[in-house]
């Protein structure tokens, strides 16, 4: 349960906490997946997306577009100098890899992203918001716990969707962050800005392979959600006095 250490391999893999979360000095959150279902929005964007390509048959490489971009994103790693540096915005060189791949300008890839990944699901948010865990969010701020969001897409415009205010937010355009997880860079450049040692800190996810692996490799806890709301209901319990 929270709180314990277990050398279990499977367990780890869904939560690594060395403590109760309130004595945790920080909590940092992932957004997509973790704050709302993803399931659920993705069946409502499916049914948006079904709509408007029928109407618009002669479009129907934009699906293409937007399915390479979600495949290349998921392994993407920005191009580094011979130092090491990052030499350009991830998102954009991301862009330009997707952009090279399906014969588009990188122009092209921002405008279908835009739209389809960024700004239409926001009026879809509300509909598939964990509601039990952003009222842990607001416990935490209650009980002067630094609440973060780091996520590896831009996130302001969904948390004021859902409605979840935090103290931080942090993606990979941050200029200390440049990568996208489960780069180790990016946690132990979040951690520096919340002024938090790994021990201080929790990170609560979806994802072991995404979220997990960038707490564990900076040495901060970590615990992972079920994909399903209603798996969550027993685990809030355990969480909240």
């Amino acid at each position: 349960m929270p709180g314990t250490e277990t050398g279990n391999r499977k367990y780890r893999k869904k939560a690594f906490m060395r403590k109760e979360l309130w004595a945790y000095r920080a909590v940092i959150l992932d957004v997509d997946g973790t704050l709302y279902s993803q399931p659920k929005l993705r069946l409502l964007m499916a049914c948006a997306l079904i709509k408007y390509y029928l109407l618009h048959p002669g479009r129907r490489k934009e699906l293409f577009i937007l399915r390479r971009y979600r495949l290349v994103r998921e392994s993407f790693k920005a191009p580094v100098s011979a130092s090491g540096a990052r030499t350009t915005d991830p998102e954009e060189a991301l862009k330009a890899c997707v952009g090279a791949q399906t014969g588009v300008s990188p122009d092209t890839v921002e405008r279908i992203v835009s739209y389809w990944i960024r700004k239409r699901p926001l009026a879809l948010l509300p509909r598939c918001k964990d509601r039990r865990l952003a009222a842990l969010v607001k416990r935490l701020k209650e009980e002067k716990i630094t609440v973060a969001v780091y996520s590896d897409y831009p996130a302001e415009d969904k948390l004021a969707a859902l409605g979840i205010a935090a103290d931080q937010v942090f993606s990979p355009s941050h200029p200390e962050i440049g990568c996208m997880k489960p780069d180790p860079k990016g946690m132990r450049a979040v951690l520096r800005m919340l002024h938090v040692s790994g021990e201080d800190a929790l990170m609560i996810g979806d994802r072991y392979s995404k979220d997990g692996e960038s707490a564990r490799s900076a040495g901060v806890d970590y615990l992972i959600l079920p994909k399903l709301l209603f798996s969550r209901a027993g685990l809030y319990r355990s969480l909240i006095p």
